[in-house]
């Protein structure tokens, strides 16, 4: 496979790291961007340094007059369905930002409708592949601390860049849950090995909380094998903020492995600790996911993170809505 064509569809706040990401990209060629707002395609131009990169306000026409083999999608959940279906029916295959969609059922609808076709989707949960949550997942899958039962996880951020919260994020009911604690929940997913069978949530508007909707969760999650996981995350710290895949320890027969600091520890029962070493990477977050990506297409296979996968993921944000909502707890 030569150099991999890619139309970027979306080129706002986020986008504008995909951009520099597939720049950067070897492997890659970006083909052409594409945004409905003529505004967001000139705030890109400065990052393509004087490539001749067309741009559209439109991805049909994109399509039309450009030969692409890779979608990126970095646009608001409700517009995914139509265009992953439009990709796929081009012959593109997709990475997709998270969520999936805006709806269960639709994103349910679209993991069908991508699973009939040739090419792959895939849902980009870049905090997976950094340095610290590789060591961590060596360490349980080779059976470090005995089988993992309890799990204790914080997330904890100021997030107050206003740049962040467009008109789409802020209408979001349970924002927080839907764009930031889907990247926690698959987390746990991938360093369980497992997935989750219930959960029972609540959230919390305190006095200081600048969001439209409610900026914290707590929440009590049971994975498959009978292990608990006690979550609180925040948007709206006050104090110190923890990393942006937060704070956990994962507990075992056999003793913890504890993610506080760089790197993450071992902890026996007799209280000795061995410090876990971080691996070297090549590359990390969305380079990484668009190299497995590419890697996928080459070697014929889906990648780790497809949209049937995710879908996992996503349940337990859509049920812990659900819990938040019912005021008790939600089996999957």
């Amino acid at each position: 496979m030569d150099k991999a064509r890619i139309i970027q569809i979306g080129t706002g706040l986020h986008g504008l790291h995909w951009i520099t990401t597939i720049l950067s990209t070897e492997e890659v060629e970006l083909a052409a961007i594409v945004d409905a707002s003529t505004d967001n395609l000139e705030k890109a131009q400065p990052l393509l340094g004087g490539r001749a990169v067309p741009a559209y306000t439109d991805y049909n026409e994109a399509l039309q007059e450009t030969k692409a083999d890779i979608a990126v999608v970095v646009t608001p959940p409700d517009t995914h369905k139509k265009i992953m279906e439009d990709m796929l029916n081009a012959g593109l295959h997709v990475i997709m930002e998270k969520p999936i969609s805006s709806d269960w059922n639709e994103s349910i609808e679209m993991a069908d409708f991508a699973d009939k076709r040739s090419k792959y989707v895939m849902i980009s949960q870049n905090y997976r592949w950094n340095p610290v949550v590789q060591a961590v997942k060596a360490a349980v899958d080779s059976n470090a601390v005995g089988r993992i039962e309890e799990v204790e996880w914080l997330f904890a951020r100021n997030h107050t860049a206003s740049s962040s919260f467009v008109v789409w994020r802020k209408q979001m009911e349970e924002m927080f849950l839907k764009e930031m604690c889907v990247h926690h929940f698959d987390l746990m997913r991938y360093l369980l090995g497992t997935n989750a069978v219930s959960v029972y949530a609540e959230s919390s508007s305190p006095s200081w909380n600048f969001l439209d909707s409610n900026g914290a969760v707590s929440a009590i999650i049971r994975f498959e094998q009978d292990v608990m996981v006690h979550y609180y995350g925040s948007f709206i710290n006050r104090g110190t903020d923890t990393p942006w895949h937060g704070y956990f320890r994962l507990i075992g027969s056999d003793g913890a492995i504890e993610s506080y600091d760089e790197p993450p520890v071992i902890i026996k029962l007799d209280g000795s600790k061995e410090r876990i070493p971080l691996p070297d990477m090549a590359c990390t977050g969305l380079k990484y996911s668009l190299v497995e990506m590419l890697q996928s297409i080459r070697e014929g296979h889906k990648p780790s993170t497809h949209i049937g996968d995710n879908l996992h993921s996503w349940e337990m944000v859509c049920r812990a809505v659900d819990s938040i909502k019912a005021e008790r707890r939600i089996r999957f």
